[in-house]
This record gives C-alpha cells, structure tokens and sequence, in this order.
C-alpha cells in the first residue's frame, strides 16, 4: 500500500464506522491499549467477528508509516439497520468524537493525549480533517442535517477550529468545508464517464473528497477487477487530478481483501494466509501516485480521439503527462508541451495495457503489470499509445509552465491571504477593490465580483478580464492602480489590460503578471488593487505578505450565469437543425419538446410559456414558473425534466434551478456537468457522454442549446 504513495487513509473506512446497531459502530476505545484486553466485536456491517486487534492506534501508525495523514472519521449517530440516535442522547456520541480527537492530536498534558502516550506514541499526529459520519444520504429522517452534524461540527469547531469538517451528504444547517462522494459501478463504460464529473463543478461551495470509488466487476472466484474496470478508473481520476483545486482528495474501496473470505466484489489488494497481489486498479493507483506534480499544467494532444489525459508538474520542473486510451486500436498523437523555457530529450514512459478482461490473481499474480521504457522527447513529440492503456509520461523541463486558466468562462478572483480568504476582487465605481462576497450577497455585488476570462488583448497567451456587468469593460492599470475601464482599441489599453498567468507566487493559485511590467503582478493592498513589485518604493510594494497578496484563486463567477435573460413571460425554441420549430413544454407533468407556433391551440401555447424568475436557490440563475400554473416549475428529478410545485425544500430549489450560460445552454445548478437537453424529444438533464441515453454526445451541443424568444401564450 505504501508503494501507492497514498496521501491519506480514512480512519476507520466506511460502513465499519457505522456497524448495523449501534452496538457494533467502531467503538474506537475498546480498540486501544493491550490487544489481549480489547474485547472485538461484530462487524455486521459486512459479517465477521473483529478482534480489533487493528484498532486506532494501528490505523494512526499505518498512515504514518506509509507516508500518509489520517482522515478521521467519527461515529454520528447513525446505523445501516436505520437506527437514529434521538437528539438527547446525542451528546454521548459528540463527547466521544471529542475525546477521539484529542488521543489522535492531544498533548502528552491531556487525558487521552497521556492515554495515547502510554499506548506507545506520544508524539500527536497531524490532523486536518474530520468526517462526519459515512454516506449519511442513506438516512432519509433529515436528522444529519437538523442535529446530528450540527451538534458535532459546532462542538468540533469551538474545540478545534482549525480542523476541516468533512460532510456526508449536503446541509443546509450548518457550513460544509468539504462534501464526500462515493462512486461505484460495474459497467467500466459508465463509470469513465465520470472523468469530466467536476470540470464544471461550482468553485464557491465546499470543497470535495471523493472517499470511494471503484468499478465493482469481480467476480465470485476473484474479488478483484479486470484492466478494463481499472482503465475507468484512470480515466476518472484524470478528472480528479484536473480538478485538484476542487477535489482534496480521491480513496479506491476497498483496499484489501480476502480471497477466500470476501465481502465486496472488486478490491485493490487480494491476499490469502501465504502471499497477496495487487490488481491491475492497484497498478493505475501506483502510476498516479508515483506521477503527480504539484500543479496542473496545459498538454495537447494532436491527432488522436478517445483519449483521456492530465498533465502535471513539480516545482522542480518534471512533467508527467497521464493518458487512458480505453479504445480497442493504438492512437498515435502528437504530444506539445507549452509555457515551459525548455524541455529534455529523453522521457520515462510507464505504459499498462493487456487484455481488457484480463485480471491478476495469487497464482498468476503479474498477469498485467506495467512495464517502463525511455524515449525521445522535446516540446513536441509524436507517441503511440497502445489500445487498453494508461500511460505516463515523465518529462524533465525548466523555467515555468503556463498555468490552465478556463477562457471563455465567467471567474472570480479570490484573495487567498490568511485572514481575507472571504473577499474577492471586485469593480467599485470603476476601481478594483477587494470585498467580502458570499453566497447571501446581492446579485449586483455578485455581478461586479464576476469576469469572463478572454484571450489577452495584446497576446493570446496570456488573458484579460472583461466585466460580466459591463461587456466591453476590462480590469486595466493606470499609474498602478487597476480600474475598470472600456477597450479604445490602442495597444496601450490591450498592453494595460492584459495579464499573464503563472503558478502562485506562495505555491498555491495563480499569479497574474502585467503583461507590459513583466516584474510587477496584481496585487491587493488595504483593500485596493494594484500591480506591484516585490519590495518597490510605493507602499503597495511591500514585501510583507507578497506573496500571499499577490497569489489568486480562480473560482466559480459569483453571478453563475454567463448570459442575462430578462425576467418575465418566454418561450424556449430548440436549435437542433430538424428540431428549430419546436419548444420546451409540459405535458402531463412531464417536460417534452414539442412543435408549437402562433396557431396552435391556447393550451399547448401556455404550456410552452414559462415565466424565467431569479433561480430558486441562487438568484444569479433562472427557475422556469409554468404560465398556465402558478408556483409549478420545471425541474430534475432523477435526471428527467418534470413540472412540479414547489415544496419549499432546499432540495426542490436546487433542481429547479438552471444558470444560463454562452450558447444559450441552461446548466443544472446542482450538477453543473449537465445541462438542459431534448433527447428523443423528451426533456432530461444530460452530460456529454455519460452513463444513461440521454448523455449520448451524438448533436450535443445543439440539443442543449436553445433560443429564448417571445412568449407563445
């Protein structure tokens, strides 16, 4: 496991957490102290006796030992058989998660930080992360959201405030700082369609753990999965990698099983009484982890289709460059490498490929294994990718890369200085300021903290950000100040307006450099926002706090919509050419494209006018309120477009709620990866190429994009 190079080990894993009655929850004190004095108990969350012999401690040590930080997990009250703890009988189990903490982080001063001394290891371990429970979505009495999370983050929170609270399923009671998600699926083709599932995910929420996944193919003579379900996977966590400013971190489940005893049909490591195997999804987790930099970095890939990729790179300039091709036939592709001074002429490919069906197992235990070669290299090289693979190559390079910023699409900018994490560039009577932004906001707040990132003005390299509220308006500096200010076409203004992107200057986020300065960089000051030298005579120069001052997040725009749309009565017309004459409609509750005009009856016309509200649950987006009922609206349910009243819930509103992006596309609001779509003329939320029919990437783009017009009705 340590070969994995893992970042993190959840402490305990899953359901184990749990048990089925409360009885049987990983009671992590009857897990300490001399092994022949634990009791053990039963694991019916998966059906065999535990000695426990395994108990925190061990699991404390086995991160330790592998490199790793535990991610601890503390039991909420909750249990697989449905049981839920009352609200006053809750704090037995809040005092128990405060008690774990401490054992895991306290002094040798504390009770159980003395406790955990005298079980052999006094020194504390590092702790950044506690979860609240495991997939508490299974609990359908609301209790998470009314007490149990609450009581536990409040109580968590006021003891250790520095620690990041990990929820089970979203809240609205109390904040999340991290959502985990769980993933499994036994069709390979389903579930590598996952690999764009956070490309498009919201930047101003939570941030996301993906604490398992895994595709369950194994079989009963062999628990663990085929290349093909581990080549998913890779292709999957390509996304994950991608989107590492969003996900913290990514878990395959589970890690280790029995062969002769098992309980889950796919795993990473089988073993029995005399030796073990690491399945081919054990060598994708190996690859990954010996191939990750510390930033994302851009890679295009020339001439080939089918491919899944990701590249990064170390601060000491190794590149490594990650490609799944889950096709039957070889690719040959030409790989650039941009943004760097120079780049090596020999890499390091690390290739695993086979067949796709093909697993490892104790008697054949290197079946598929990957294999390690060199070749020629430079910026651009041409390589052949084999069928069923993944691939890594590793690139040596020097001077820094380019960071990946989304042209095109609406940012923010968020200051990442200590103490000002909560504020975000914004326009203010013409100048750049920095203010506190949130979600409870004006939407006129949030529009002048949002930007559309364009190419820049005087280099297409690099960028400018042209205002959301304002088109034709960009961020510009003037004597060092940075204004808001319209494009008069000079060079000068495109030289002014123009910043160039580089990794952050405190090693996290991005840098913006004055295109026309080359060493001054946006920057901001008591609340204003210039371009500044490290160490200039001006004020704004100074060195305190460079650079965290001068290091941005790019997130999610506060206004979630790209595109405005007028309030009031309209129609929705489909561009899918064949398809121009028909609209969105309801029809026996159900939303379906339909052909509708001028001439057609009264009722059909009202059913295919919609009243376009602030959305329901952000009022930077849109909720469509039937014409002809009044308080019913279109929303997603179970990824199909239905008319619906509203229930006031929390979860009602996110369903009803689309965010008009460039096109017009109307994305989901709460799975931002899907967008409003017709498909066989029904109406669906659909991604591009996922799992179900209606993802098919066949017409797309048209298919999800529409014409607001006139109200028919």
């Amino acid at each position: 496991m340590t070969d994995t190079n893992p970042g993190f080990f959840r402490v305990p894993g899953g359901n184990y957490l749990e048990g089925a009655v409360i009885a049987n929850r990983f009671a992590w004190k009857n897990t300490i102290g001399p092994v022949e004095q634990r009791p053990g108990h039963q694991n019916d969350a998966w059906g065999y006796w535990s000695t426990d012999q395994f108990g925190l401690l061990n699991y404390l040590q086995m991160a330790e030992q592998a490199g790793a930080e535990p991610m601890l997990g503390v039991f909420a009250g909750y249990t697989l058989n449905g049981s839920v703890t009352p609200q006053n009988e809750m704090q037995q189990y809040v005092d128990e998660a405060l008690d774990e903490i401490e054992y895991v982080t306290g002094g040798t001063g504390t009770t159980w930080g003395a406790r955990r001394a005298a079980d052999g290891h006094p020194a504390p371990f590092p702790l950044r992360y506690v979860e609240i429970g495991n997939e508490d979505w299974f609990d359908g009495t609301d209790s998470y959201n009314a007490y149990r999370y609450p009581m536990l983050y409040d109580a968590i929170k006021a003891r250790y405030p520095q620690l990041q609270i990990i929820a089970t399923r979203a809240v609205t009671s109390r904040p999340m700082d991290v959502i985990d998600d769980h993933y499994y699926n036994n069709d390979p083709d389903a579930f590598a369609a996952l690999a764009t599932r956070y490309d498009g995910a919201d930047r101003n929420g939570p941030k996301v753990l993906v604490g398992e996944y895994g595709v369950t193919n194994g079989t009963s003579s062999n628990p663990t999965g085929t290349l093909s379900g581990a080549l998913a996977e890779a292709a999957f966590m390509t996304g994950m990698v991608r989107n590492a400013d969003l996900v913290i971190g990514g878990a395959y489940a589970p890690a280790l099983t029995s062969v002769d005893n098992w309980q889950w049909s796919s795993n990473l490591i089988g073993f029995n009484a005399v030796s073990s195997f690491g399945s081919p999804s054990y060598y994708v987790q190996k690859m990954f982890g010996a191939g990750v930099g510390d930033h994302v970095v851009p890679t295009t890939l020339s001439g080939g289709t089918g491919l899944t990729q990701v590249a990064t790179r170390t601060t000491g300039g190794a590149v490594y460059v990650t490609v799944v091709n889950r096709s039957t036939s070889t690719v040959d592709t030409q790989v650039n490498v941009t943004g760097a001074a120079s780049v090596g002429g020999t890499a390091t490919v690390t290739t695993l490929t086979g067949d796709p069906n093909g697993r490892n197992s104790i008697t054949s235990p290197t079946a598929i294994v990957p294999t390690t070669t060199t070749r020629a290299a430079g910026a651009s090289f041409t390589h052949n990718f084999p069928a069923n693979s993944v691939t890594v190559i590793q690139l040596s390079t020097t001077g820094g890369a380019t960071s990946i910023l989304p042209v095109g699409q609406g940012v923010s900018l968020r200051v990442t200085t200590p103490g000002y994490t909560d504020r975000t560039l914004r326009h203010q009577s013409n100048l750049a300021v920095t203010s506190v932004i949130s979600t409870a906001s004006s939407a006129a707040d949030k529009l002048d903290a949002s930007f559309v990132l364009r190419p820049g003005l005087a280099s297409a390299a690099c960028y400018s950000l042209e205002s959301r509220n304002f088109p034709g308006q960009y961020l510009r500096h003037q004597a060092y100040r940075v204004k808001l200010a319209a494009d008069d076409g000079s060079s000068l203004f495109a030289a002014d307006a123009t910043f160039c992107a580089a990794d952050g200057s405190s090693g996290t986020g991005v840098s913006l450099r004055s295109y026309n300065f080359p060493t001054r960089f946006l920057r901001h000051y008591n609340s204003e926002v210039w371009i500044a030298a490290n160490g200039g005579t001006n004020a704004y120069d100074s060195a305190t706090n460079w650079a965290a001052d001068t290091t941005w997040r790019i997130g999610t725009p506060w206004f979630r919509s790209d595109v405005t749309i007028a309030a009031g009565f309209h129609s929705v017309r489909a561009t899918t050419p064949g398809f121009t004459d028909r609209y969105v409609r309801h029809q026996s509750s159900l939303g379906i494209l339909s052909q509708v005009s001028a001439g057609s009856p009264t009722l059909d016309r009202q059913d295919a006018t919609f009243n376009i509200v602030p959305g329901l649950a952000d009022n930077t987006c849109y909720s469509f309120e039937s014409r002809n009922f009044p308080g019913r609206y279109l929303r997603h349910n179970d990824y199909r477009i239905k008319l619906a009243a509203s229930d006031g819930s929390a979860v009602f509103a996110a369903d009803a709620t689309f965010c008009a992006k460039a096109g017009v596309r109307f994305q989901s609001y709460n799975f931002p990866d899907m967008y409003l779509r017709h498909y066989a003329t029904e109406l669906w939320i659909a991604s591009n190429g996922g799992a179900r029919p209606s993802d098919n990437p066949a017409n797309y783009v048209a298919d999800t994009t529409w014409v607001v017009e006139a109200p028919l009705g």
